[in-house]
């Protein structure tokens, strides 16, 4: 990592060479930088970029492309981060001092620090702002699948404490608050989601996270509330625990995990009956669970 300390009292961007739009700098870092096909330059700048420890402040040479945001000191490539990497992009006034304005910062994935620059000017924070939240659009890295409360076990105090989840392709993110932009993340690449046979009763179910070595559990609000989660995440659905009471004293549990075998449950022949005497009309359905016997039977 490169590492030198702004010029004291240097003016910010008094460099023409250093200017967005000028040559320079820019310029060596364009000559070589050589794109894949269809990963053209979309945006290039001059920033300076906060340090990630500090109060320091760097001038960078930036390039943007549909895949990634790299950043250069004097033509030399200091991080390259993929768009897969990034939540989010947004403007920062918070980090806004006397000498550094019209900051934005990138956001990115797994509770990792966000990249803060200082742009030029105003229009030049809002095009970049602009540029890399389109892109993470288009790319669907961003796409929000589901949000919304759940409780977390912790790791050392096993209480559970509620927290706002948000699951997108590869990550399943949760802060304290829904507004919350610093947020912790669990990557979902190899994760496994599983559930317990009580979970029809305590809403429970864990992801195991190998990149974390870790085994997150976490309770929803009700079994509608987990099986909606499940079904977003792709893992089988939780039985209700009570069942249906069928015609003859025959029980049968709510349709909903399909993605078992047949010895994990046995379920019971209904009969169907008809209101005329045992005799099916035509185009009439067996039971208005028909469908789900077909599915669970594998019919």
């Amino acid at each position: 990592m490169v590492d030198e300390a702004e010029g004291a009292g240097a003016p910010l961007f008094a460099d023409p060479a250093q200017r967005s739009g000028s040559v320079g700098s820019i310029g060596e870092v364009l000559r070589s930088h050589t794109p894949t096909p269809g990963d053209d330059v979309v945006l290039r700048d001059s920033f300076f970029k906060k340090a990630e420890k500090g109060n320091r402040w760097k001038h960078r040479q930036c390039i943007f492309t549909r895949t990634s945001l790299r950043y250069f000191d004097k033509g030399r490539e200091v991080r390259a981060v993929p768009v897969s990497n990034m939540l989010a992009c947004e403007e920062a006034p918070e980090e806004n001092r006397d000498r550094y304005q019209h900051c934005f910062k990138v956001i990115l994935k797994q509770g990792r620090l966000p990249y803060i620059f200082c742009a030029e000017d105003a229009p030049q924070m809002r095009k970049w702002v602009s540029t890399i939240s389109t892109v993470l659009t288009q790319s669907g890295a961003s796409q929000e699948l589901k949000a919304g409360f759940l409780e977390k076990r912790g790791a050392l105090n096993k209480n559970y404490r509620r927290r706002w989840f948000v699951l997108r392709p590869n990550t399943l993110e949760y802060s304290e608050h829904a507004e919350d932009t610093e947020v912790q993340s669990i990557p979902l690449d190899s994760a496994q989601v599983e559930t317990s046979p009580s979970s029809s009763e305590d809403f429970t179910f864990d992801v195991k996270c190998p990149e974390k070595d870790r085994v997150y559990h976490l309770r929803a609000s009700s079994l509608q509330d987990l099986n909606e989660w499940l079904s977003a995440m792709g893992a089988p659905l939780v039985l209700d625990a009570e069942p249906i009471m069928l015609a003859g004293g025959q029980e049968m549990y709510r349709p909903g995990q399909v993605d078992m075998e047949e010895d994990d449950v046995d379920l019971p022949q209904a009969r169907p009956t008809f209101s005329n005497g045992g005799r099916r009309r035509s185009g009439q359905h067996e039971s208005s669970y028909g469908a789900g016997f077909d599915d669970l039977s594998g019919g």
